[in-house]
């Protein structure tokens, strides 16, 4: 009955197509890195100033194009939240950025307040310096290039409202100008040249902020004209789109970016301009720019025309395309699909085969790729937007598809858990001793009413653990970890900085080395051991629990292993595991001793955090990696159940001394 029903509804769909009539063709991109839905670009190309004095930057409205493609091309940003600026005013700046009394500009409303988004800034046009305040300012292309202080906008500020960005999981600025007040055609500013400006970046930015800018304070951006494009956009895209992969583990770094600019385009400028060119990199250096996609390539770089415009074919192309992508735009904008609509016709495309990445009511780039794949599967004009008749068939397939699951759901046999809840086990004569922790729900993070909270816990949301899972009953100690050395399993050795090893948490131990300890457990085992994510730290550390630690709302005296005048535990470094009474799921000292690694990377924030318990594999994944649980010297807020801290590459203030691991199994 069920494949009567779909066949049934696949020929509906079959015959819905066949019908159709595709007025537009719309060129989509070839290839993309990858799906990201949420992501939010401002490019801004800034050619043609209003006043005479300026002179034209020849190429900023090809460099924004090109910018745009990659955006596209390698981010997999959705294109209708990809917003193209050209020749941008005083007034569209700060519409866009915010001003010194709000950061919640036009950028700002188009970041989602629940998953989170990666944001791109990109400008090409003149910058100058500020000759009273001796401050960088982007130049308006409405502006008087003498008085910046009044008529430009400050690069500062525009560092300063990008950092206050909560719901931005990345940001990444790319600026294709300078601000000593000179040009290629002569000085923009009089008298400025003994002014020279470097903006730095705000401190409060949660380490998402990444800068690269065409050249130093001091020094001139100069134009490429065989590419056609500013020398910094040219040779930075080369490297964008896989040039900069200076270790061939398929991603760019802003790092390895910096450094391929260095190679290139400052011996570029050199060789052409007799001049210096730097590449500025401030903010994360290890932020990722660019992945490859999942064959382990990069896409080719598109060729722009030599129009002025800078699309493939001219402006007459640039011109037809612009009205074809509206005309399918329109079509589909026309349908007015409500948000169950939406995710039905998701469903229905991945009953037909294409990923469609996350069922989110969202159309990103992998649902657009997935309805160019049903079309040119099915010999249809590809447009990635749907028809009336299109978006019927699909609706019927994915309310098809979601009767199929539910009922599939209804029968699916139970699987009897192999353990019980409570139980507590050891899988071999060296693994750690483990216990059994239930499923269940609970509200993860903090409300802001919450007394010694940090902005980092909320916002509260819902985390269901479906399925018991297994968690050290200890921190992992010296003696474990000796354990893995003599097998082979684990290359580093740690001192105790004379407090003892045996059964005290080993210390010292960064995130890679914990992974290896759940390899070699894993490998000895033959069972999966892990990190815990974030979420069943929390989960395991509460115990069901809702108070601000496990045993109730005060610190206490000998609960904890933590700042000794306010735990009063008598130990002046690390306790031995164990010292102190098991939470209510028999687990000791998830509070305190040390801080635990989890697998998380760090984010600022919850927004767009698993609700399912999973591990958060996003965000800042290069250089932080989330700790938790305070530690032999912490204060005792630090010890709340809820609270965060990261640590890791980027974090040079992290004391590893402090810092240990439990391991997570994954019952059968």
């Amino acid at each position: 009955m069920v494949e009567t029903s779909r066949a049934f509804v696949l020929n509906l769909f079959l015959t819905a197509l066949a019908a159709a009539t595709v007025l537009v063709s719309v060129v989509q991109p070839a290839w993309a890195a990858g799906d990201n839905p949420h992501g939010v670009a401002v490019i801004i190309g800034n050619r043609d100033y209003q006043n005479k004095r300026v002179p034209a930057v020849a190429y900023a409205h090809r460099d924004a194009e090109a910018f745009r493609r990659y955006v596209l091309d390698v981010l997999g940003f959705d294109p209708n939240r990809v917003f193209d600026v050209r020749d941008a005013t005083q007034a569209q700046l700060f519409t866009w950025f915010g001003n010194r009394d709000s950061h919640e500009g036009r950028l700002w409303r188009y970041l989602h307040p629940r998953y989170g988004s990666d944001v791109v800034v990109f400008y090409s046009g003149h910058g100058v310096p500020g000759l009273k305040d001796r401050r960088g300012y982007l130049l308006p292309a409405d502006a008087e290039p003498d008085t910046p202080e009044i008529n430009g906008y400050p690069i500062d500020l525009l560092y300063a409202n990008l950092g206050k960005l909560r719901e931005a999981k990345t940001v990444r600025v790319f600026l294709d100008a300078c601000f000593s007040g000179d040009s290629d055609r002569g000085m923009l500013v009089r008298s400025a040249s003994p002014v020279f400006v470097q903006a730095s970046l705000p401190e409060a930015t949660d380490g998402k902020l990444t800068v690269l800018s065409a050249a130093s304070g001091s020094e001139v951006a100069s134009w490429d004209e065989r590419a056609r494009h500013g020398i910094f956009t040219h040779h930075l895209l080369d490297a964008l789109y896989g040039e900069g992969d200076l270790d061939g583990d398929g991603q760019v770094t802003a790092r390895e970016a910096k450094a391929y600019l260095d190679d290139t385009m400052t011996i570029a400028a050199r060789v052409e301009f007799g001049r210096y060119q730097n590449a500025s990199l401030n903010g994360r250096s290890g932020a990722v720019l660019a992945r490859a996609g999942s064959g382990g390539e990069f896409p080719p770089r598109p060729t722009l025309g030599k129009d002025e415009a800078g699309t493939v074919g001219g402006a007459k192309t640039e011109a037809l395309t612009s009205v074809l992508v509206e005309t399918a735009e329109s079509v589909e904008a026309a349908l007015d699909l409500t948000f169950e609509q939406r995710l039905l016709v998701q469903l229905g495309l991945s009953s037909l085969g294409p990923d469609v990445g996350r069922v989110d009511g969202i159309f990103g780039t992998r649902t657009r790729s997935a309805i160019s794949a049903i079309q040119r599967e099915k010999g249809f004009t590809e447009t990635g937007h749907l028809t009336a008749e299109l978006a019927e068939a699909l609706v019927a397939l994915g309310k098809a598809a979601r009767a199929e699951r539910r009922r599939a759901a209804e029968v699916r046999p139970t699987a009897k858990p192999t353990r019980k809840v409570g139980e507590k086990f050891q899988d071999c004569a060296e693994c750690p001793e483990m216990v059994v922790v239930p499923s269940g729900s609970y509200e993860m993070g903090s409300p802001s009413r919450e007394k010694g909270r940090d902005a980092d816990e909320g916002p509260v949301h819902r985390v269901t653990i479906e399925r018991p899972f297994g968690v050290g009953v200890y921190e992992v100690t010296f003696s474990d970890w000796a354990a893995c050395r003599r097998d082979g399993g684990c290359s580093r050795n740690f001192g105790d900085r004379g407090w003892g090893r045996g059964d005290r948490p080993v210390i010292d131990v960064r995130w890679a080395d914990a992974q290896e300890y759940v390899r070699w457990l894993s490998r000895k085992s033959g069972k999966r051991y892990r990190l815990l994510s974030e979420s069943e730290w929390e989960y395991a550390a509460r115990a069901g629990t809702g108070t601000r630690y496990s045993w109730g709302q005060d610190i206490g005296v000998n609960r904890a292993n933590c700042r000794n005048e306010e735990c009063g535990d008598g130990f002046r470094h690390t306790a031995p595991v164990g010292s102190f009474r098991a939470n209510q799921w028999g687990v000791h000292d998830m509070l305190g001793n040390v801080y635990e690694w989890t697998e998380d990377c760090w984010n600022a924030n919850y927004f767009g955090a698993p609700g399912d318990g999973s591990a958060w594999l996003s965000g800042n994944c290069d250089g932080l990696r989330v700790i938790r649980g305070g530690a032999w010297f912490s204060h005792g807020p630090a010890l709340r159940v809820t609270n965060r801290s990261k640590c890791g590459r980027d974090a040079p203030r992290c004391d590893y001394s402090a810092i240990g691991f439990r391991v997570a199994k994954t019952l059968d």
